[in-house]
């Protein structure tokens, strides 16, 4: 049935999507699928963000040693093993930062002909 396929997309195909430990290469993996190519500041503005959710849900907010040493510069007070701190200010910057790269990937998408434009 129509719901037996959703409930199976749900629980294999988004749930398995949602569980990879590395952000970074399941995007490219499917950016790459569909020849999407992205600018690269746009990417790493969005992956910072993207990988502290990351961190958040799968990590505890701990942070990582791979974390610090490439936003370290970026985000001040990242130590690993401390918690990240995620203020109101920080999660807009989050939203605007992933919905530009959905953009971005929107454009890029309907460009080639793999979505509509709605």
């Amino acid at each position: 049935s129509y719901e037996a396929v959703c409930e199976h997309m749900i629980d294999q195909v988004f749930r398995n999507l949602e569980n990879q430990r590395n952000t970074r290469a399941l995007l490219t993996k499917i950016l790459d699928k569909t020849n999407v190519r992205v600018e690269q500041q746009v990417l790493e503005d969005a992956m910072m963000y993207l990988e502290m959710r990351h961190l958040i849900v799968h990590n505890s907010s701990l942070i990582d040693k791979a974390f610090e040493q490439r936003y370290g510069d970026i985000l001040s007070g990242v130590k690993a093993g401390r918690k990240l701190k995620v203020d109101v200010g920080t999660a807009k910057r989050a939203l605007q930062s992933v919905k530009n790269l959905c953009v971005h990937v929107d454009r890029s998408l309907v460009a080639g002909g793999f979505v509509h434009a709605a």
